[in-house]
């Protein structure tokens, strides 16, 4: 915008010229520049100057609504990818807490909470309705979800989730890793915290560790883990929506 601002100074500078030119040749006064002519051509001059910077000017804007047109999309690109990565867990939360008593267990999900003052999260009691079920309800009875006949338990259908979920999140940050976006650094969040979740159900299921989860979670760390990556799923609906422009339910 410097380059169209100094060729309008320019060309208001040529038109005064032109302009005192043009009436001290009507004038007959000898000047420095000669005849009316001279004046006509400075005048055409600062009109064309004008000219070229008004266009300058539109296609700057053209060029900078282009821009933001095109990272607009961009970013609903990762908006709907980034959902597409939690929907493993959220379709998990859905059948598993049904499953156990609580009653329209994806409201929370679906209303707007901000992070708490001074942290990178909403608050934890959001989700204590969710952890209350953790920690009494079995994960390894029978699930709803069946593969290739087989049903499987809870934990292993929460273990499928969290490796779909991290695999989605891993190939969504491959594409758009560079990206600097809040929902970007939410995903890369979710993606280390589903990495690391794999391996503690993973040994829930084939260790001693089975004894503190078998009659829902008793430890007290692996709940708070657990509460941490469902906020951090929380914080990335939030976002999603606000790009997307979609309501709250």
């Amino acid at each position: 915008m410097v380059f169209p601002i100094i060729m309008i100074i320019t060309a208001a500078i040529i038109l005064i010229i032109g302009i005192l030119q043009s009436y001290a040749a009507k004038r007959k006064e000898k000047t420095f520049w000669g005849s009316r002519r001279v004046a006509f051509i400075l005048i055409f001059l600062a009109v064309i100057n004008v000219s070229a910077s008004i266009y300058t000017v539109c296609l700057e804007y053209e060029k900078s609504k282009l821009l933001e047109s095109r990272e607009s999309e961009k970013l609903k690109q990762i908006a709907y990818r980034s959902q597409d990565a939690i929907d493993p867990i959220i379709s998990f939360l859905s059948s598993y807490l049904s499953a156990n008593g609580l009653d329209k267990p994806l409201t929370i999900f679906n209303e707007n909470h901000e992070d708490e003052p001074g942290k990178d999260r909403p608050a934890g009691y959001l989700m204590n309705p969710i952890i209350d079920v953790f920690s009494k309800s079995s994960l390894f009875k029978p699930s709803n979800t069946w593969i290739k006949g087989r049903q499987l338990t809870w934990i292993e259908s929460l273990h499928q989730g969290l490796r779909e979920s991290n695999y989605r999140c891993d190939l969504l940050m491959k594409h758009y890793g560079t990206v600097n976006h809040p929902l970007v650094v939410v995903i890369d969040q979710l993606r280390m915290w589903s990495q690391f979740l794999v391996f503690l159900v993973d040994t829930a299921k084939h260790t001693e560790m089975k004894k503190v989860w078998e009659n829902g979670i008793s430890h007290e760390q692996h709940l708070d883990l657990l509460r941490h990556y469902f906020l951090l799923i929380l914080k990335a609906e939030r976002i999603i929506r606000s790009i997307l422009k979609t309501e709250t339910k």
